[in-house]
């Protein structure tokens, strides 16, 4: 259970104090036409997508969400799942967090990638924990089924 707790406060931590740095040196180029640093207040859910929601629906909804993956963590013996789950609510508490304190009810974003010259989506680290943990349970599901 430790071990379980230490990995979900470190994504938060890593993802909390990474948006500090961000907003402390503002945007910036970090490597021109592929990496950049955008600091911009997402009001929407992954991706902007939602941004008409009301910021208290949006709140409750991931205090929903994170209560649904804190039970599934709390019961899982298995490591992997419990990594997974970890990675998850680590990235959505953080963000939680974000929504609560800002004035607007919205999370900071600040990296910017563009491939093959499309600009991407601006995210942060705990939507990339979330991703990653997402993508691990859905894996497990994938090859349980061969």
């Amino acid at each position: 259970m430790i071990r379980k707790i230490l990995a979900t406060i470190s994504i938060l931590a890593v993802d909390q104090i990474s948006k500090r740095i961000a907003i402390q040196y503002g945007s910036r180029i970090i490597y021109e036409n592929f990496l950049n640093i955008h600091v911009m207040w997402n009001k929407g859910i992954s991706f902007g997508m939602g941004k008409s929601f009301h910021s208290t629906f949006l709140k409750f909804t991931v205090f929903l969400s994170c209560l649904a993956v804190v039970i599934s963590w709390y019961k899982t013996k298995n490591k992997f799942d419990s990594k997974a789950y970890s990675f998850i609510l680590g990235g959505g508490i953080s963000n939680f967090i974000d929504r609560l304190t800002s004035d607007s009810g919205a999370v900071l974003d600040f990296i910017s990638i563009k491939l093959f010259g499309i600009n991407m989506p601006v995210f942060n680290i705990a939507d990339i924990s979330i991703s990653i943990g997402f993508l691990m349970l859905f894996w497990k599901i994938i090859l349980n089924k061969k």
